[in-house]
């Protein structure tokens, strides 16, 4: 009696058939995707057909205000004059400043940040003949109030 023993006209390998398994997946694919749908749908309260009234209670808008930021360019302007273009809604508001004094210009950022809580950045236009230690020392000072600083044309159309 042998065990373990092996036949010489066996084969030793096997082939998988393969197309009744790929069939399989593309039915189940098309039925979870059809069930899909059907669950994001939800389900209708049973005590709304009892009472004929909707159980549901007030349904929520679709509509969501939005909080949007406003608009702010800053441009630096020769011999250290700086314009803050505020856009929050309709037209323009323009306010003037010399950057030399900084209290008025801190006063002015702070109340910005105040009304739009959630402006976190700002859009700089220089003038060109704005001398470069100028621009980083006006840059420097916005930046370190906490806002980010985006560079635009000099012609901003203010």
């Amino acid at each position: 009696m042998k065990f373990g023993g092996s036949r010489p006209d066996m084969e030793s390998g096997f082939e998988l058939n393969l197309a009744s398994i790929v069939d399989c997946f593309t039915v189940l694919i098309t039925y979870l995707l059809a069930a899909a749908s059907f669950v994001s749908i939800g389900m209708v309260p049973a005590e709304s057909f009892v009472s004929g009234q909707d159980v549901r209670g007030p349904q929520p808008s679709s509509i969501m205000p939005v909080e949007q930021a406003p608009q702010v360019i800053v441009e630096m302007m020769e011999g250290n004059h700086i314009r803050f273009s505020v856009w929050s809604g309709g037209s323009p508001q323009k306010n003037d400043f010399n950057f030399a004094d900084l209290p008025q210009v801190d006063q002015y950022m702070s109340s910005l940040k105040t009304r739009f809580p959630t402006l976190d950045h700002v859009l700089v236009a220089s003038d060109p003949n704005v001398t470069y230690d100028d621009f980083i020392r006006n840059s420097d000072y916005i930046h370190k109030q906490g806002l980010k600083i985006y560079l635009i044309n000099g012609d901003s159309g203010t």
